[in-house]
């Protein structure tokens, strides 16, 4: 599969018309959801490509017990792994997808303690997600 097609359906939920149905906010985390995956999947294939080995490291988690990473963690600590040898402008531009991945949550989950959901990313908030998502897929069509 073509993960970059997920930009184009992010791309194309946000621009329909506003009023037509799914909803706004039902359009926006929809939209922030699939530009994510199109760049976390995108990063997952290009280490498949090249054979890097994607291995969850044990982590201290902030209740103090121990256990594996996530795996969408360890893709983007091996994608930065790869990149260890680039500028510090692509590294910082790779580590975007750790901020993104929590956006993603906060669009498809609801809030863990309350069980109510967080209000939803605006319209603006959602193109600048997709344009960092794009860039992101940018970034790792460029690596070594």
């Amino acid at each position: 599969m073509n993960w970059t097609e997920y930009i184009y359906i992010a791309q194309k939920t946000i621009e329909e018309n506003p009023t037509q149905e799914p909803d706004e906010e039902a359009k926006c985390r929809s939209a922030m959801s699939r530009a994510y995956y199109a760049a976390f999947c995108y990063a997952k294939t290009y280490l498949d490509a090249k054979g890097k080995t994607i291995k969850p490291r044990t982590i201290k988690r902030k209740d103090g017990s121990t256990g594996p990473e996530g795996s969408h963690e360890a893709v983007i600590r091996t994608l930065l792994d790869v990149a260890k040898n680039c500028n510090n402008k692509v590294k910082s531009k790779l580590k975007q997808l750790y901020y993104l991945k929590k956006l993603r949550k906060c669009s498809d989950y609801p809030d863990d303690l309350s069980g109510n959901w967080l209000p939803p990313p605006s319209r603006n908030e959602v193109i600048c997600h997709i344009n960092t998502c794009n860039k992101i897929i940018d970034t790792i069509k460029h690596l070594p």
